[in-house]
């Protein structure tokens, strides 16, 4: 119980940090656009574009490469683990769900023919489970695992995990020594404006990851679950004398007709899951961030009374001093 309330606590928190920078990003541009600068920072604007342009194709290239290398990696170990799992699934299957060791078979044909209405998986009512997908893919698992959680791990974040890639990108595009060098020029608002919105995408990107990390590491057992599929539905139908003999002779000629590809499918199908993951990482940080440079720097639209925010701007400010956000410092 302690455990949800200090995770809610966590969530409630982190709920209130985007919202605070979210209308930071909002209220800075209105700022800004209130009290326009002069005609002549114009050509400081422009060479800030130039400059925060060149540092972010620097830090994208950055990004790109530290998720190549683990894209690398990560085929590297899929296709050790789907040798290895190549050579024993059929051993595998046999000993962990389809003749387990030391079984008693009575009523076993109910758990089996369960499991093909499940799709390969069953969760008896004491808690017991019985995956046949997993069970197959396990030797993949135990080669990938610890990559996985090395580079999805977001509670803290080393510089070649996800959590540390979006952490350096947020301290170095626009560092605190930045700020502090324009704090009395014309563009230290447009710095912060664009700082407090580079929070919201990237912690919005992280909410995506976390949705994209769940359908990578199924991945695998969503493969094995695919190719296993004719089988599953056809051991669901069996009835009658000898059920338990008929679904494990089913379930074990497919593993065995299905073990030349069945496991090249499935790595093939996390790295698609994976280079997708890096593909949106990409285009995030390169479209949305240059859309907001052109719109801190840029698009001003003229004609318009914006209302008088300086109120809640100063508020913002202490909000995020109240909550460590590091948008104006």
């Amino acid at each position: 119980m302690e455990h949800i309330k200090k995770l809610y606590a966590k969530h409630c928190e982190k709920a209130v940090k985007d919202y605070v920078s979210e209308v930071s990003a909002i209220l800075t541009y209105l700022h800004i656009a209130k009290n326009r600068c002069e005609p002549k920072t114009k050509t400081q604007k422009d060479c800030m574009f130039t400059l925060l342009d060149k540092n972010l194709k620097k830090e994208c290239e950055n990004v790109k490469k530290i998720l190549n290398d683990v894209h690398t990696t990560l085929e590297k170990l899929l296709l050790e683990g789907a040798k290895k799992a190549e050579r024993n699934c059929v051993e595998r299957a046999v000993d962990g769900v389809l003749y387990p060791i030391n079984k008693d078979f009575r009523g076993y044909h109910k758990t089996l023919k369960a499991l093909c209405r499940n799709s390969g998986s069953f969760r008896s009512g004491n808690g017991n489970t019985v995956d046949l997908n997993y069970t197959l893919t396990k030797p993949m698992y135990e080669h990938i695992n610890r990559i996985l959680l090395s580079t999805f791990r977001l509670n803290r974040g080393s510089r070649r995990s996800i959590k540390g890639i979006l952490d350096s990108f947020q301290c170095d595009f626009i560092s605190s020594k930045m700020l502090k060098t324009y704090k009395q020029s014309p563009m230290y608002l447009h710095l912060v404006c664009i700082r407090a919105e580079l929070r919201s995408i990237l912690s919005g990107m992280e909410r995506e990851i976390l949705q994209r990390k769940k359908i990578i590491y199924n991945s695998l057992t969503d493969s094995v679950k695919t190719s296993m599929l004719p089988a599953y539905q056809e051991g669901a139908l069996i009835k009658g004398t000898s059920t338990l003999t008929h679904i494990q002779r089913i379930l074990e000629d497919r593993i065995d007709a299905s073990v030349k590809h069945m496991f090249q499918d499935a790595k093939e199908q996390m790295l698609r899951h994976f280079e997708d993951l890096k593909r949106m990482m990409e285009e995030t940080m390169e479209k949305e961030l240059k859309t907001s440079l052109r719109l801190a720097l840029h698009q001003i639209p003229k004609g318009i009374i914006f209302p008088d925010v300086a109120a809640e701007f100063e508020m913002m400010k202490t909000s995020c001093e109240a909550l460590n956000l590091q948008i104006f410092t």
